[in-house]
């Protein structure tokens, strides 16, 4: 029956993915989905496991250094909920809410760089399997883009995962529509593969890494990837400090003028609850 609903989640995010005229009322959207949707999972979760649920997040605020194609500092800003309703064994569903952004004051006037927000889903049927559905919306025009929306699902695999050690890789499709600052409006659906990886060094000290590889079906040439290296220092339960890199690499800008690799070097502080 939760299968059922994983499956319901995915159908009502296409619904909500072909108003493309109404985009910007995404944002809203995702917050409604995360809570509205998460209700009927709770109600058969509970009738087959009578498990404590548990929601979780955190709220970030930092300094990012971006070079490419802009070289300026600038205050990032981020929030993140996730909601788990597993067994003792790990299994059942997962969902996560995801805001991140950031905004440069130029002249006395606030510029907003960047706005993602994501929310995603995955139901693990073994300790090692499960299946995930995400959607995002995106506005970053200084990559190229007036707003972008992302759908996809696919198989996740779990090779390892102990405490903060971790191991996992994922395949699978994306159906994307963007509005890039220069020519029309396209839609192109992608292949995806990736991981995730995480590892203590220290008893407060632990490295997290993500690798994403994102290519258009029709046209290989098309591909995207970006890489993130953090190091999280746990200062206590309530607070982290993340000293983070990312580097992303578009081989086919959406507008002219556009650079292929942008970087990022980041010090961000995390408030969890």
């Amino acid at each position: 029956r939760r299968t059922k609903v994983f499956f319901f989640k995915v159908i009502c995010f296409s619904l909500i993915s072909t108003q493309g005229g109404l985009m910007k009322k995404v944002i809203y959207t995702f917050v409604g989905a995360y809570f509205t949707l998460l209700t009927p999972v709770d109600v058969l979760s509970q009738a087959d496991n009578p498990n404590k649920s548990q929601l979780s997040g955190d709220v970030t605020v930092g300094l990012m250094k971006m070079s490419g194609n802009t070289d300026t500092e600038t205050f990032s800003y981020g929030l993140k909920l996730s909601h788990q309703m597993l067994t003792p064994e790990k299994l059942g569903n997962q969902a996560y809410f995801k805001l991140k952004g950031t905004e440069q004051e130029t002249n006395d006037q606030t510029i907003q760089e960047e706005l993602k927000i994501s929310l995603y889903d995955d139901y693990s049927f073994s300790r090692t399997s499960a299946i995930y559905g995400k959607m995002s919306y995106l506005e970053n025009e200084i990559q190229g883009y007036e707003h972008q929306e992302k759908l996809g699902g696919g198989y996740l695999h779990r090779w390892f995962e102990e405490g903060k050690t971790a191991f996992q890789t994922r395949l699978g499709y994306q159906a994307r529509f963007s509005t890039p600052t220069e020519g029309d409006s396209q839609h192109q659906n992608f292949f995806q593969a990736g991981f995730r990886g995480g590892f203590p060094i220290m008893e407060n000290i632990s490295v997290e890494t993500e690798f994403n590889y994102e290519a258009d079906i029709t046209e290989l040439d098309d591909y995207e990837t970006d890489f993130d290296l953090n190091v999280v220092f746990k200062v206590n339960q309530k607070i982290d400090i993340t000293i983070g890199y990312k580097i992303k690499y578009d081989n086919m800008p959406p507008a002219s003028g556009i650079e292929k690799t942008d970087t990022r070097v980041s010090t961000n502080l995390s408030y969890n609850f």
